[in-house]
């Protein structure tokens, strides 16, 4: 599993974070971060920040630097890894996926609109929910960027092995359910 998430969070009160998919940046008295992170069964990558506009050239340099150097660690080549991704823009470029192609990497057909289906969805509310008890709230977005990798390396390896296991569960409700949503 792949996927850049962004973490808006409230610096005049801790009561509410919400997600979104939008670049860095600062609004209206909320910090917003975006992060790329990945999992496998065997494993987790390290959590990235990211900055600027998340574009084709953006996820080309993580998975060059990240993904495949992880899935040759963990795995040990591409027959034995699946990549998941979202429908993003720069997931569906021609050439990001030529690339990968010519790397030997598998990826999943993914539906659109199917987010109840992305395990790491349920990692993102881990954190968020981890920022909100946080007795001292971070107030500027460098300190966002320390705080999150830390939360993610501090989650335990069952959250992202049992998020795994649950895939094909997940699929059979989404294909029972006419790929209507199962939330």
């Amino acid at each position: 599993m792949s996927e850049e998430e962004s973490f808006p969070h409230d610096t005049s009160s801790r009561q509410e974070i919400t997600a979104t998919k939008h670049c860095p940046k600062f609004k209206s008295g909320f910090l917003t971060v975006s992060v790329w992170g990945g999992f496998s069964l065997l494993g987790k990558t390290s959590l990235i920040g990211l900055v600027g506009k998340f574009v084709q050239n953006t996820y080309r340099n993580i998975i060059d630097n990240h993904v495949l150097p992880y899935m040759y660690n963990f795995h040990g080549c591409p027959t034995w890894f699946v990549l998941q991704e979202d429908t993003c823009g720069p997931h569906r470029a021609k050439s990001y996926a030529k690339h990968l192609s010519n790397e030997g990497v598998i990826r999943m057909k993914w539906p659109t609109q199917s987010l109840d289906m992305n395990p790491i969805e349920n990692i993102r509310e881990v954190m968020k929910e981890h920022l909100r008890k946080r007795t001292t709230p971070p107030r500027i977005q460098f300190h966002l960027f320390q705080i999150l990798p830390k939360m993610w390396n501090s989650l335990p390896d069952s959250n992202f092995t049992s998020l795994v296991a649950s895939i094909p569960k997940c699929t059979e409700h989404l294909r029972n359910n006419c790929g209507r949503s199962t939330k």
